[in-house]
């Protein structure tokens, strides 16, 4: 094969459903000589477990450790994108790996900016939840948030898309994160 088609995207997918859902997105990219890695997290379609915060982390991570150690993978020629949940994911992931120094770009696509900020706005959305939308946000792990993190994933660039209309995740999460982050983004 050409040295174009060692280009390889790990993508990590959104909440709903599974990879068989999500990987149409990202087909045209196939056609521009890049091979995609996609996993589903635990308890996400085939996959057996129980999902969860945690268990999803490392499971990206797992992924990519997976992905930069075959022997077909160009180390140097790896992009990670993540898609809403799995955006807020992917920046923790780039930002703690191992292989971090060899990760050529780093795209979130439709991210949330922090775990505990979503799920508050999301339960302001029905007027009764709308009490709980503190109290109950509390409970939700924000450890991981990508607003948290995006600061670290220099030196790896960091291109940040959002839709202005994006019915399930405010555009001010993408604002955020871009803010927060540093160059090159």
């Amino acid at each position: 094969p050409e040295a174009d088609a060692l280009k390889r995207l790990a993508l990590l997918h959104g909440n709903a459903q599974n990879l068989s859902t999500h990987v149409n997105s990202v087909l045209w990219l196939v056609k521009e000589g890049y091979s995609i890695f996609i996993i589903d997290y635990r308890g996400y379609g085939w996959s057996g477990g129980e999902p969860d915060l945690a268990g999803a982390h490392r499971d990206a991570d797992a992924a990519l450790e997976k992905l930069f150690s075959l022997p077909e993978t160009d180390p140097d020629r790896v992009v990670v994108l993540g898609q809403s949940l799995g955006g807020s994911i992917a920046v923790y992931t780039v930002t703690h790996s191992a292989h971090k120094d060899r990760i050529r770009a780093l795209v979130i696509d439709s991210a949330f900016s922090s775990y505990r900020r979503i799920a508050r706005e999301k339960l302001d959305s029905f007027w009764l939840t709308w009490p709980f939308q503190y109290p109950f946000s509390w409970t939700i792990n924000d450890s991981y948030s990508a607003e948290k993190w995006i600061g670290q994933v220099s030196p790896v660039p960091v291109l940040i898309l959002h839709g202005l209309d994006d019915p399930v995740v405010p555009v001010h999460h993408g604002r955020l994160i871009y803010e927060v982050g540093r160059q090159p983004k």
